[in-house]
């Protein structure tokens, strides 16, 4: 037999009715309605709370297969990863490789050059080289400096020299030089190296004087500064007489060649100064007004010392 007991106004009911009951105050014996709250399916995406019959069938099928009495807890979110982003590919590797160029007269004239690489892409950076200042590219990709190659190639050679054509060197080497030998003209006369440059400069206007012979055959040009600009007249007896302009080269040094299509016949060294300006004038013009006033100064300074000093003289006589 059921037992209800009333306790302060609170129906104590068996166990499974007990379960988070609110009691209706009625009468002993009277029917009552409890809700009960209980989790439904815990742990599983239909997971929910709910709130059933506390006296019903339904409730005791409930506890049956899994759920429980009290509130579900709250869903756990999963942390949020974020998303592995993979690292961005390595740079190919880069070098810059120069080709170097050699006069055996170092010469200044430039000549162009091409570059090839067993591996990677060249782009040109500089395609002249000369004695002063070489050749430049640059190579991208390649796979290994140590065992990758480049080769150059000077692609025309001055008249009147041989070229040594090529030249090949690692990428890790980063440089090469070809070189230039001047072709010496059988027969002809010595040629002038810059042992024998000229040991004043030229003003503007004057001319420098070459002169030699050449060997039967040979119709030279006159070459300045790696440049030919004109021919040369030669006598019966292979001999020659020139005289370079220097009006319109700029200051500094040059280089004038007789030349032969088989080589150098006769090199003359010399420098071009630098023009003077009317500021230079100007300045020299003020230097010697300078100078003239002080020497003024000085032999009036001098024949008043002079002029007094005699004055005195004479009163200390009298």
């Amino acid at each position: 037999m059921r037992a209800n007991l009333i306790l302060a106004g609170v129906v104590v009911l068996p166990p499974l009715a007990a379960l988070v009951m609110v009691a209706t105050g009625a009468a002993p014996g009277a029917a009552q309605t409890t809700k009960v709250t209980i989790c439904h399916k815990p742990g599983t995406p239909d997971q929910a709370t709910l709130s059933v019959d506390g006296n019903s069938v339904t409730l005791k099928a409930h506890l049956g297969h899994g759920d429980y009495p009290g509130a579900c807890p709250p869903p756990t979110v999963p942390p949020t990863v974020p998303p592995t982003v993979p690292p961005p590919p390595p740079l190919p590797p880069i070098g810059t490789f120069n080709v170097a160029i050699a006069f055996s007269d170092a010469n200044p004239v430039s000549v162009p050059v091409t570059l090839s690489c067993s591996s990677g892409s060249v782009t040109v950076q500089k395609p002249n080289g000369s004695v002063a200042s070489p050749a430049s590219f640059r190579v991208v990709g390649y796979t290994s400096p140590d065992t990758s190659t480049c080769t150059a190639t000077q692609t025309s050679v001055p008249a009147g020299y041989t070229s040594s054509g090529t030249c090949t060197a690692t990428i890790s080497t980063r440089t090469c030089t070809i070189t230039n030998t001047v072709a010496v003209v059988a027969g002809a006369s010595a040629i002038r190296t810059d042992s024998s440059e000229v040991g004043r400069a030229f003003v503007a206007g004057e001319s420098v004087r070459i002169a030699g012979t050449v060997p039967d055959g040979c119709r030279p040009v006159l070459r300045i500064d790696g440049d030919v600009v004109g021919s040369v007249d030669v006598g019966r007896d292979g001999s020659f007489d020139v005289d370079v302009a220097t009006d319109e080269l700029s200051a500094g040094r040059h280089v004038a060649e007789v030349v032969c299509d088989s080589g150098v016949v006769v090199r003359k060294v010399f420098w071009v100064a630098a023009p003077v300006t009317s500021s230079d004038i100007f300045s020299v013009g003020m230097l010697t007004m300078l100078t003239l006033g002080a020497l003024g100064f000085v032999g009036i300074k001098t024949a008043r010392d002079a002029a007094f000093g005699g004055t005195e003289v004479s009163s200390a006589a009298e």
